[in-house]
């Protein structure tokens, strides 16, 4: 499927070369395309936004009131995808192309940061509601996921998303389902807009 979609692109933009952007397990799904496909040569980039590269412990975790409480505050991790996010899955393990460069960009999010902005030493005003639709637990407002240890996009661990010898482009401060904004765009161009 990728093939014909790489072949598209390669089309319409008029180049041999094209780059690709991809999120979550899409950087996986271009990853095994990648792979799976040594010799060519027509992808010049790729820049995986909050791909789980070693797997995610939201896949290990099947505790149903935690993932409850996550998909609230972070939206459906939906089941079909749990088994290719595991640590040590194929997906999570698969060879570079030796023609391609890849990138991360990583998600550091504090749930606090989304949820309110000290306006006054007593009040918080809402600031962004996409993550948190209900009052999240101190867990997340404190340190992002109750499921991962460490910095995480509330989904996917940093260490993670920076595992497997990738160049990285750095962290935002958004959580998985909003890193779609300025700062990623602005990381990817800083690699793709030269």
């Amino acid at each position: 499927m990728l093939t014909g979609i790489v072949e598209g692109f390669k089309t319409t933009a008029h180049s041999d070369r094209i780059n690709i952007v991809a999120h979550s397990k899409g950087g996986l799904d271009a990853r095994v395309y990648l792979a799976n496909n040594p010799s060519i040569d027509d992808v010049a980039n790729l820049i995986m936004i909050g791909t789980p590269n070693a797997g995610s412990p939201r896949a290990e975790n099947r505790d149903p009131i935690e993932i409850m409480v996550a998909n609230q505050i972070c939206g459906e991790f939906p089941d079909e995808a749990i088994n290719d996010l595991r640590n040590g899955e194929p997906v999570t393990t698969v060879g570079m192309n030796t023609h391609t460069n890849y990138y991360t960009i990583a998600g550091d999010w504090k749930a606090l940061s989304d949820f309110c902005m000290p306006t006054s030493l007593f009040t918080c005003m809402p600031v962004d509601y996409e993550c948190i639709d209900t009052v999240p637990m101190v867990n997340y407002l404190i340190e992002g996921s109750m499921e991962i240890n460490g910095s995480d996009d509330g989904l996917v661990p940093v260490k993670s998303v920076e595992s497997g010898g990738f160049n990285s482009l750095g962290h935002t401060d958004n959580c998985h389902t909003n890193l779609f904004g300025d700062e990623e765009f602005n990381k990817a161009m800083s690699i793709i807009g030269k």
